[in-house]
């Protein structure tokens, strides 16, 4: 008998099956020509039954759609055994979805890059779908597959359109379609219940589909789950109709539906990051409502997809917790391309608690808000390469990831016989424990490798800062000596103005109150500055000894952490163990398959549980004794370390914050020389007035005295107090000039004074 079929231009194997559905059957074949590979679809009495126009349908939609994520149709053509239609489509050689996820590795659902990809190309599929007024009916995972490109990119893509049919928005249809626990409940109802009714449905039946979709790629779980599985209808259409709004996911523990466990958010064994979940829990919840004026629309579906896939992400280590979080930052708009470290530390705070002013955000060794400045983006991060995340607050160091490694026990197998399906079952979930341990051996080998390098960067950070600060105290330094210079420059000339003011025949109570203030300022401020000075001088000078050479922070670091035993070759041990354990199973599977073993076969049974229990303990021994403790010591060490580095960092901080007022002070030092030098050309010229006026009056020569007419005669001391009264008003306006640029040098001195202790003030 030949298990070979053929058209005119494809030959396909009868043996080579790629899927089965109700209707159809899909096998592999190739192109007669060129030998290329392609999926062949075959129908059978069921689906030939049906009327012609439904049978034509799915070629229709195919001819019609043609789109990345949709799986391309190459020809229809006749099986030149029964002349029946034939589809060839192109063949994706990563399998369905429905198969990814059957997997073990699997079991608790896709990794964050690969649930993307899905949410990514299954949301585009549906949009060109939608764009083309058509609607599919029986979306689930075994309805998409996964073509590897030539290239190596993975490329999921809907098919079976068995079921599809053209639908505007605001059209509605009665025949029913789908698989059980994908349907809307409506449709549940109709076709699986067998309730009496003439309900319509529209469009929208999809969003539900997808929903359920979703969840189950998320978390490897269908979201609702009646005690008894498919069998238990009537409970199942219960959860999914009487469940509140916003609950995405119902488990019936035992017979009564007091026992059901609702739930609003996805489980703690999903792989999604925090900042995904808390994005993606609204969708699910408004597609998966019953209630169809509550349900989201395709519009609102694809747009909340959309400000997903457009967010920036940025993955970051929290070193305090040990914990790896991905922070998803949206945009505020089209043009809005540069990201605002505000967002940043929002987001961080709500996965951490840590506040704001307690973030020290760095990457590549310096503040991660300088590299946005800088390159006005974010920086491109896995979880491998990630920003660092210190809390200046904490005192501890501690490993998160410990508390959920207690949920990887592993099941038992049953004491004695052999029983196929229960040790296959078994086995299976015995694989799915076993990568879970993979992943937290991956975690924790992360976790120290991030161990290793943050201190580095937190080091890097206040040991260029405290560099810096020498140079910035140097200039604060020669300021508060050249304001010690200026009070005593100030007491010097208002000494000059008292001599001056013995001259006057008045009295200034102006210049004497100047004159007290000028006395008052100089002892009380020059002491205090100096030593402050001094004492701040030798605080940065503690500080160079303990962050800088010969024994910097670094170098602190890199003592300590070499008394960590290293975690070489742990990851590909780990993977060898699981490898085996994959074996091993598959080794069950194919036994429950074959249903009856000999006694030799039962033998070779039982010696594979054997391998399997033991294989498991070394993995279990590897992560234990080669991952855990080596990190936890690591952590131990950094703890000591990272208490005196933020001491460090903090003393830096208030000396950095301290001396930032520098730029001030140099601007009024600048504007106390300017009226420095206009209070000495007032001097200068209230002498040369002085002078002046102190000279006697020039005396005539005889002979010009001769010629002039005879005056009328003066008593000279009437010529004397005319002159002392110019005099008196002169001296009077310059010393009022005086005492003004007095008072403003002296508010100015008052003001570099003030700023002077504040710098110091916060310097201690």
């Amino acid at each position: 008998m030949s298990y070979l079929r053929g058209s005119a231009n494809y030959v396909w194997s009868t043996t080579c099956i790629l899927g089965r559905g109700a209707t159809a059957t899909v096998y592999q074949g190739v192109n007669k020509k060129t030998g290329d590979p392609v999926a062949v679809k075959t129908f059978n009495k069921l689906s030939l039954d049906r009327p012609a126009n439904v049978q034509m349908r799915e070629f229709d939609v195919l001819r019609k759609v043609n789109h990345e994520n949709i799986v391309k149709l190459i020809s229809i053509e006749d099986d030149l055994e029964n002349s029946s239609k034939v589809l060839v489509m192109e063949l994706c050689t990563g399998g369905s979805l429905f198969s990814i996820l059957d997997d073990p590795m699997n079991s608790y659902g896709l990794e964050e890059d690969e649930f993307l990809l899905v949410l990514k190309d299954l949301t585009a599929g549906m949009k060109h779908l939608r764009d083309n007024s058509i609607i599919h009916r029986d979306l689930k995972p075994g309805n998409i597959m996964k073509y590897v490109a030539e290239d190596g990119r993975s490329i999921y893509k809907l098919t079976d359109f068995g079921a599809a049919r053209e639908l505007e928005e605001d059209q509605q249809f009665m025949s029913l379609y789908g698989t059980e626990e994908y349907l809307h409940p409506h449709m549940y109802e109709r076709a699986v219940l067998r309730k009496p009714g003439d309900k319509l449905f529209s469009s929208n039946v999809d969003l539900w589909s997808i929903g359920v979709t979703l969840y189950h790629v998320a978390t490897g779980s269908l979201p609702f789950r009646p005690y008894g599985g498919r069998r238990n209808r009537d409970c199942m259409h219960f959860i999914t109709t009487k469940k509140e709004s916003g609950v995405i996911s119902g488990v019936q523990k035992d017979h009564s539906t007091s026992s059901i466990e609702w739930g609003r958010d996805l489980p703690k064994t999903c792989l999604l990051s925090a900042g995904l979940k808390e994005l993606f829990v609204p969708i699910l919840a408004g597609v998966m409502e019953c209630d169809s004026s509550r349900m989201w629309s395709f519009d609102r579906f694809f747009e909340e997809v959309t400000a997903i896939l457009c967010c920036r992400r940025l993955h970051v280590f929290h070193v305090s917790e040990c914990r790896e979080l991905v922070l998803y930052i949206a945009k505020d708009g089209v043009e809005d391309t540069r990201p605002r470290m505000s967002d940043i530390a929002e987001q961080l705070n709500k996965q951490t608690n840590v506040s704001s002013k307690n973030q020290l955000v760095t990457f590549d060794k310096q503040l991660l808000e300088n590299y946005l400045q800088q390159n006005g983006h974010l920086p491109a991060t896995c979880v491998q390469r990630a920003a660092y995340l210190f809390n200046v607050e904490a005192k501890e160091v501690r490993l998160s990831s410990v508390q959920s490694m207690q949920s990887a026990k592993f099941p038992e197998f049953p004491s004695s016989g052999v029983n196929l399906d229960e040790d296959a079952s078994i086995a299976k979930t015995w694989c799915s424990i076993t990568h879970v341990t993979k992943r937290l051996i991956e975690r924790l080998l992360r976790c120290y490798q991030h161990l290793e390098k943050a201190p580095m960067e937190l080091a890097a950070l206040i040991e260029e800062r405290t560099a810096g600060l020498k140079a910035e105290f140097r200039f604060t330094k020669e300021a508060a000596y050249a304001m010690d210079r200026q009070l005593t420059r100030t007491a010097k000339s208002q000494a000059q103005i008292c001599e001056l003011t013995a001259l006057v025949p008045t009295e200034s109570p102006e210049l004497d109150q100047l004159k007290r203030m000028v006395a008052s300022k100089q002892p009380a401020a020059q002491r205090p500055m100096l030593d402050s000075l001094a004492r701040t001088e030798r605080e940065i000078d503690s500080l160079e000894a303990k962050v800088l050479s010969p024994k910097s922070l670094s170098k602190q670091w890199t003592q300590r952490r070499s008394e960590v035993p290293p975690v070489d070759g742990c990851l590909e041990t780990a993977s060898s163990y699981v490898a085996k354990i994959r074996d091993n199973w598959q080794a069950l599977a194919r036994d429950k398959a074959t249903k009856k073993l000999t006694y030799h076969d039962e033998q070779f049974h039982m010696l594979e549980k054997h391998k399997m229990q033991q294989t498991s303990l070394k993995l279990m021994a590897l992560m234990q004794d080669r991952c855990l403790k080596p990190c936890y010591k690591l952590s131990q060490r950094l703890q000591t370390w990272y208490r005196e580095s933020i001491s460090a960092h903090r003393t830096c901080l208030q000396l950095k914050l301290a001396l930032g007022s520098l730029t001030e002070m140099a601007a009024w030092y600048s504007q106390a020389l300017k009226t420095d030098e206009e209070f000495d050309s007032i001097v200068g010229q209230f002498i040369t007035t002085i002078k002046t006026f102190s000279k006697p009056p020039p005396q005539a020569s005889p002979q010009l005295m001769l010629h002039q007419p005879p005056l009328s005669p003066q008593p000279l001391t009437d010529i004397l107090a005319q002159r002392n009264g110019q005099l008196d008003k002169v001296l009077l306006l310059k010393l009022e000039e005086l005492r003004k640029e007095q008072n403003e040098i002296l508010q100015i001195v008052e003001e570099i004074q003030e700023i002077i202790y504040n710098v110091l003030r916060l310097s201690q």
